[in-house]
């Protein structure tokens, strides 16, 4: 822990992180998905690459 007022890492490198975060689990999930045999479990993997698309749209 510093005093320091000032931020270590820029925006633009944290927003780059942050968006290889999300692209990597939407990407996990699509392996999920393409490997699913349940429909229930599809369905699940379908939904969630949703929310993270939404989740993206958001902090981008």
């Amino acid at each position: 822990m510093t005093n320091s007022t000032v931020a270590p890492f820029s925006e633009k490198l944290m927003l780059f992180h942050t968006e290889a975060i999300v692209s990597t689990a939407i990407g996990f999930y699509g392996v999920g998905l393409s490997v699913a045999q349940r429909r229930d479990i599809a369905g699940h993997y379908s939904k969630l690459i949703a929310e993270m698309g939404l989740y993206a749209e958001l902090i981008f």
